[in-house]
């Protein structure tokens, strides 16, 4: 439950941060996907099933930002965070490095799938060019590694915190 409410806080934060960066530097959205960044997080240590949750749930948002056809971020981060789940189940995710070209990896799924759901729903349509999907896996990568070191260094902030509050709350009698 606590889990779950933490995702549901990130995912306002990162429509938060989205609608203002698209405001301020529209370059940045379209640059970094802060969506996918919270599915492939939300599933590290996670279930494949609710990867699949994470990802259609950050997928949907980010379809009802992007004006597009309603649903094609929603199975494309559903089938990124699948994945991303099935990896980490089989390589363990300690280090920024490995979490970083998990990131990148991920990326380039999610640019794969929405490339070929582009070209057989819209026809005609021309999908993003290497240099742009080279631009967002670097970005993603960097941006997954950079977050992953701040919020494990924060965890342990947070336990040593409370590791010392509760010796400081003993009662002895």
């Amino acid at each position: 439950m606590k889990r779950s409410l933490r995702f549901l806080a990130a995912l306002l934060l990162v429509v938060g941060l989205h609608t203002l960066a698209s405001r301020l530097m529209p370059w940045f959205s379209s640059t970094v996907d802060m969506f996918l960044i919270l599915a492939i997080f939300s599933s590290l240590g996670r279930s494949p099933a609710w990867s699949c949750l994470a990802g259609t749930v950050t997928g949907l948002a980010a379809d009802s930002l992007s004006g597009g056809l309603f649903g094609l971020y929603g199975f494309a981060n559903t089938l990124t965070a699948w994945g991303a789940a099935q990896v980490q189940q089989r390589i363990v995710l300690h280090q920024p490095v490995t979490v970083g070209l998990l990131m990148s990896a991920a990326t380039a799924v999610q640019m794969t799938t929405l490339a070929v759901l582009f070209s057989l729903l819209l026809l005609g349509s021309e999908g993003p060019s290497p240099g742009f999907m080279l631009l967002r896996m670097l970005t993603s990568g960097i941006l997954g590694a950079v977050l992953f070191v701040t919020i494990r260094r924060f965890e342990r902030f947070e336990k040593k915190w409370r590791e010392r509050r509760g010796r400081r709350l003993r009662i002895e009698s």
